[in-house]
């Protein structure tokens, strides 16, 4: 799992800034916002209840998701803490037609001390037609390009780190358009709440264009996010652009990245430089066993910004959950290693080493590392880990954790989870 931290760095303010959007247009409100809260849910309960296709016949609105409850484990300063957790999700296939296709995905969890949430992960309605699509509500919004961080995604997203995957989420619109051959592209309005002032709208673009032997894209976002160090202002708008690339360079994978970071109100901006690679090999007596290693560094040339100035953005997002993690704990909680200092070391590193190893055991489990390094003081969080399918719709994963602050402190933690998918 990714170490969380509070964030308690201090920066002075800029000189007046405008942004993108002009003092002249900041009172005006959306007009379709509304609107949304009047059609997209009764939208989908009909489509639900009534589930027609364009022949008119009846369709069962069939139920799945998945059940997870886990526990950790884990040793600071002298003191052991524990905590359980579980979480539940559950989608309603509705049925879909020519003209829309819903999605409706509940989630829910608890945790040992009693806290609770209930909400919707997914719940948009989406248009199709020729050469794309137009979709409204809550959804997801990924512009993964293969790496394990990405911070140039319209969040943070999260690939296949430690065996898990986080897909940033809006609630608002997005259109998606393809441009043929693998070309696209799709612009986002997202928007915290559904009356919003125009300063509080999030938008986004992202054009794709991939070619034989590698894949190209240029992303641009500006959006409202929540600033914890500096509560005078209580928010600000981080503007990010840049270029990503994936391709092959023999048996290898090449990826990186380049982007420019700038607050509206701080007199912060940095550039981002991103390199990574993968590569894979046979093991076993008859070459029958996959092993897989992603590596990656980022680094923050100007040293103006960290990683823990961006993590407020998983805050800001509505769909963080993994594919198998569970909710972590708000940030500053005292329940080991994710709120010991060795977390708050890598958080607030200007750079950053992530290596991934993993390997099938057999068809039903497989076994991995991930390795996270803050090579200003070396703080280190590594994190083996393995997932066994028992069958029958059922999952067990294990999770070791051991922080190392710059002092050679340790931080060591275990967790463990059963996910039930049906």
């Amino acid at each position: 799992m990714i170490p969380r931290a509070g964030q308690n760095s201090r920066f002075g303010l800029k000189s007046q800034k405008t942004g993108w959007l002009s003092p002249g247009v900041s009172g005006l409100k959306l007009l379709i916002v509304p609107l949304l809260s009047l059609l997209l849910i009764p939208l989908l309960l009909v489509m639900g209840l009534v589930g027609l296709t364009e022949e008119q016949e009846v369709q069962a609105v069939e139920i799945g998701g998945e059940l997870e409850t886990g526990g950790s484990l884990s040793y600071l300063d002298g003191s052991f803490y524990t905590s359980l957790i579980g979480r539940g999700e559950f989608e309603l296939f509705l049925p879909a037609t020519a003209a829309v296709e819903p999605r409706l995905v509940a989630q829910g969890w608890l945790d040992s001390a009693g806290k609770a949430d209930f909400g919707f992960k997914y719940l948009y309605l989406r248009r199709p037609f020729d050469q794309g699509h137009f979709t409204v509500g809550r959804q997801p919004v990924s512009w993964s390009y293969g790496a394990m961080l990405n911070l140039l995604d319209y969040g943070i997203g999260i690939d296949g780190l430690a065996g898990e995957t986080v897909t940033p989420g809006i609630d608002g619109l997005r259109y998606f358009h393809s441009l043929g051959g693998g070309r696209s592209f799709q612009a986002v309005v997202s928007f915290p709440a559904l009356t919003v002032e125009a300063d509080q709208l999030g938008l986004g673009t992202r054009l794709r264009l991939p070619a034989p032997g590698y894949d190209l894209s240029f992303n641009l976002s500006y959006k409202p996010l929540p600033v914890p160090w500096l509560p005078e202002i209580d928010s600000d708008h981080l503007f990010r652009g840049g270029v990503t690339y994936s391709g092959d360079l023999q048996d290898f994978g090449i990826y990186g990245s380049l982007g420019y970071f700038d607050f509206d109100q701080q007199d912060l901006d940095d550039i981002m430089l991103q390199l990574g690679l993968d590569y894979s090999w046979l093991i076993g007596e008859f070459d029958d066993r996959l092993v897989f290693l992603q590596a990656e560094y980022l680094r923050f040339l100007q040293n103006d910004f960290n990683f823990g100035q961006l993590a407020g953005m998983l805050g800001d997002q509505q769909s963080v959950e993994g594919d198998n993690g569970l909710p972590a704990p708000d940030n500053g909680a005292e329940e080991g290693p994710a709120a010991g200092p060795g977390a708050a070391g890598i958080m607030a590193g200007r750079d950053l080493f992530i290596l991934n190893i993993s390997t099938q055991l057999d068809p039903f489990s497989s076994l991995g590392l991930a390795l996270l390094t803050e090579t200003g003081d070396w703080v280190t969080a590594a994190t083996p880990y393995y997932l066994n399918d028992l069958g029958g719709g059922l999952e067990l994963r294990l999770d070791g954790s051991v922080l190392v602050d710059a002092e050679g402190e340790i931080y060591p933690g275990v967790s463990a989870s059963l996910t039930y998918s049906f």
